[in-house]
């Protein structure tokens, strides 16, 4: 049965800008997971910083508490207040970390699957390849087989007419029995 060859390499083809396609997503997933780690690393800063603001305004209501005993109670209240913030920043903080290593691990997950998809790209490619070589084969081994048949034929022909040779010279071999029997 004749390969359809054509057939096979369009097949091919798509898988091949299947692949590549995928290729193209994969980047843009990339791009993206780069983003949300640059927004990560901002959060974590301002995390940070509200972290170090908490901290100034709890030493500074210290220091208004040992100055003014008047005013310790409002202290007090003011320290609770700072260290509600910072235990609020460094919430902030732990949810911006763990974005930043969900990002790097999505990065590496999208990384490996660009590998994966030029992997079988790349298969993909091979394939093609080795169809167009099976057809080539294919084509010559059909030439082959028309060689050989017309060989055949050739060897055919040549046996008939050697045939025909025979049966001309038994022909005259009898005319000549004959010829001698009358003599």
């Amino acid at each position: 049965m004749p390969v359809n060859v054509t057939a096979y390499e369009a097949e091919l083809e798509q898988l091949v800008n299947r692949s590549r396609l995928a290729l193209a997503e994969m980047e843009s997933v990339i791009t993206k997971i780069k983003n949300y780690e640059s927004l990560a690393t901002t959060s974590s800063q301002k995390a940070q910083q509200e972290a170090n603001e908490a901290t100034q305004f709890s030493n500074k209501a210290q220091q208004e508490a040992n100055e003014a005993i008047q005013a310790a109670q409002r202290a007090q209240n003011e320290m609770k207040e700072a260290m509600d913030a910072s235990q609020r920043a460094q919430a902030e903080m732990k949810e911006a970390t763990d974005a930043a290593q969900k990002a790097q691990a999505e990065a590496q997950a999208a990384d490996k699957a660009k590998q994966d998809a030029m992997a079988d790209a790349q298969a993909a490619d091979k394939a093609k390849q080795d169809a167009l070589a099976d057809a080539q084969a294919a084509e010559k081994a059909k030439q082959d087989a028309v060689n050989d048949a017309q060989a055949a034929e050739k060897a055919k022909q040549d046996a008939q007419a050697d045939a025909q040779e025979a049966d001309k010279h038994k022909q005259d071999a009898l005319a000549d029995a004959q010829a001698a029997d009358k003599a």
